[in-house]
């Protein structure tokens, strides 16, 4: 769901090829998330525990989108100028998400889900208008573009961090930055949460202000794509990885039995399990291409082009999902639907995008 780095960080000119198959793979698994939400209701069913299992497995994604964000476009100034880069996050993000918004606003309008009174009073309606698209209120998942858009902001600022001249200060904002945004905040909740606490929870103002909201994640990113990894460092971060996520699983599965109840605790793509997860998935995928596997011309250009439809998967699969859904033949509910068919409907979101982009006009829905 990112735009492509067309200057590689290693060799300038060259796409990047693990930046397109993290990118296509992250799409497939948040897909596979979204048809695993039976999680957020616990019964202690079979259902509930591979719902489980798939949040776990595909909880990586949404962090290694903000990864590659920061990766392709924190260094967007050695490509071009700070006008050219907003122009193209207009056109790939925020034109996409007043489009989709709008097509799912109207959606929600006719099942009922949201009223907009009509009783003349303008400003009100348009106040509740502005405030549905401000708030994200016509479809839950793209709380994602919301996110970006600051990001997008704060690349200007960000791009100071490429200089070869502040690569101490990056490293720095990495460290510190996962300290106090990842680590302490989520063992401070760990330590309420399973001991039974009483609190306020961690005071925000300990963390690095710098990086608030999810920046922590394309800073991440970009030190990830550019830190020579030796192979010691990398057992560690696939260490850190598998632990995590043996953590998270765990521990989702004992506080909802024991609470009888979902507990929120690791629902937290900022917290340490996840973060750490993310940074293993991406460094593995990265050394994966770059060591092992060598890509021939066309089938880069495949990926490329596959990797270019994943805004486009991203902003229709949960229409899609929800089709299938009240169709019986999909069998809601069974393994197939939580293991099969997420790869069947991610294919036929791709098959969609792919085609639409072809066309000239309608080609701007999936930019």
């Amino acid at each position: 769901m990112v735009e492509q780095a067309k200057i590689s960080n290693v060799n300038p000119g060259k796409r990047v090829i693990y930046y397109d198959v993290l990118n296509i793979l992250a799409a497939i698994n948040v897909v596979w998330i979204h048809f695993g939400n039976e999680v957020h209701w616990y019964d202690g069913s079979r259902v509930w525990m591979w719902c489980a299992s798939i949040q776990v497995l595909a909880y990586w994604a949404v962090p290694v989108f903000f990864m590659l964000t920061g990766a392709t476009l924190m260094n967007y100034q050695a490509k071009y100028d700070t006008m050219t880069f907003f122009k193209r996050r207009m056109l790939r993000g925020i034109i996409p998400y007043l489009i989709w918004g709008t097509f799912m606003l109207a959606l929600q309008i006719k099942r009922g889900n949201i009223h907009i009174p009509l009783d003349g009073d303008i400003r009100k309606m348009l106040f509740i208008i502005l405030d549905i698209f401000v708030n994200n209120r016509m479809e839950s998942i793209y709380w994602f573009f919301l996110v970006l858009f600051g990001i997008y902001l704060s690349m200007p600022i960000l791009t100071l961090l490429t200089k070869s001249e502040n690569r101490t200060v990056l490293d720095y904002t990495v460290a510190v930055g996962a300290l106090t945004v990842s680590i302490l905040p989520f063992c401070y909740r760990m330590l309420q949460t399973y001991c039974y606490l009483d609190g306020s929870g961690w005071n925000s103002a300990l963390q690095l202000p710098i990086l608030g909201s999810y920046l922590i994640y394309p800073v991440l990113g970009y030190w990830a794509s550019t830190h020579n990894f030796s192979t010691v460092e990398r057992g560690i971060c696939y260490t850190a990885a598998i632990l995590c996520a043996i953590l998270r699983y765990t521990g989702l599965v004992y506080l909802c039995k024991r609470d009888g109840s979902t507990n929120q605790l690791y629902f937290d793509y900022l917290s340490f399990p996840s973060l750490f997860l993310a940074l293993g998935v991406f460094v593995f995928i990265r050394y994966l291409f770059a060591e092992r596997i060598v890509c021939k011309e066309k089938t880069a250009k495949f990926l490329a082009a596959i990797s270019g439809c994943s805004l486009g998967v991203y902003l229709i699969h949960n229409i899609v999902l929800n089709k299938i859904a009240g169709i019986a033949f999909f069998a809601i509910y069974s393994l197939q639907w939580y293991f099969f068919w997420p790869l069947i409907c991610y294919l036929f979101c791709l098959v969609i995008v792919y085609a639409v982009r072809k066309i000239p006009l309608l080609k701007y829905l999936f930019p």
